[in-house]
């Protein structure tokens, strides 16, 4: 029996199923093994938060088949270690990509390393998503700073 509804019964339900989404704890790495600390961190936020972890690096496109691939290796080892999803994106447009990537991927919380005050891919991370808990957290230290961007 074909069930009729109305398009606002149709509007719950989708909203039903967006929220069934499962969230996540996305850790935003380059390049660098210091990286792997950012991992950690977003790993443990994971488990407190009984999140999925993922982890993406948007590269370049000019670096493909650069040196660093070894450091790429080594977060992808670190990431699988705590169970997540590595994603890496040679891509010229890094906001573009970590945007779409966010989108995509139900993202609740987000865990970069110290932006530089000329970084503007963090803020655009709080521009783009204000919903979104963004943390950074220097390379070594044990401290975390809740991001205040614009």
């Amino acid at each position: 029996m074909l069930k009729m509804r109305t398009s606002q019964q149709a509007a719950s339900i989708a909203s039903q199923v967006v929220e069934a989404q499962t969230e996540a704890v996305l850790v935003c790495v380059t390049r660098q093994q210091s990286c792997r600390n950012l991992i950690r961190r977003g790993a443990s936020i994971a488990k407190e938060k009984g999140l999925k972890l993922l982890v993406l690096s948007v590269q370049p496109k000019q670096s493909i088949g650069t040196m660093g691939s070894d450091v790429l290796e080594q977060l992808f080892v670190t990431a699988s270690e705590y169970g997540a999803e590595m994603s890496v994106y040679y891509c010229d447009d890094p906001n573009g990509m970590t945007d779409a990537y966010i989108r995509r991927n139900h993202i609740a919380v987000c865990v970069t390393g110290l932006p530089t005050s000329r970084d503007e891919y963090v803020a655009k991370i709080r521009e783009n998503h204000p919903g979104i808990q963004l943390l950074a957290a220097e390379d070594m230290a044990d401290d975390w700073n809740d991001i205040k961007c614009g």
